[in-house]
């Protein structure tokens, strides 16, 4: 199954961000290489969604709320251990 752990923090293109390491060599081994991290979006919020009637969609990051993104964050990055499953798109 895909999983993750959390590396180190970094300010990005987002802002406060947190690397992920890959912990399967079959599933998700590119995750660092293809700077898959957990970040902060405008498009994950209840705003959003009222004013579209869905989520937003990342481009494989895990997408958090700017609202808790920083507290989520500082709470995670020691190493914490992250499960992630995709049952795939109605679209």
């Amino acid at each position: 199954f895909p999983s993750h752990d959390t590396t180190d923090v970094y300010i990005g293109k987002h802002g406060k961000s947190l690397r992920l390491e890959g912990l399967s060599d079959t599933l998700n081994s590119n995750v660092a290489k293809r700077d898959i991290v957990i970040h902060p979006a405008d498009y994950v919020s209840e705003e959003f969604i009222a004013k579209n009637g869905r989520l937003g969609c990342s481009n494989g990051c895990l997408a958090i709320d700017k609202l808790i993104s920083s507290e989520l964050i500082d709470e995670i990055k020691e190493r914490t251990f992250i499960y992630c499953y995709s049952g795939g798109s109605d679209e």
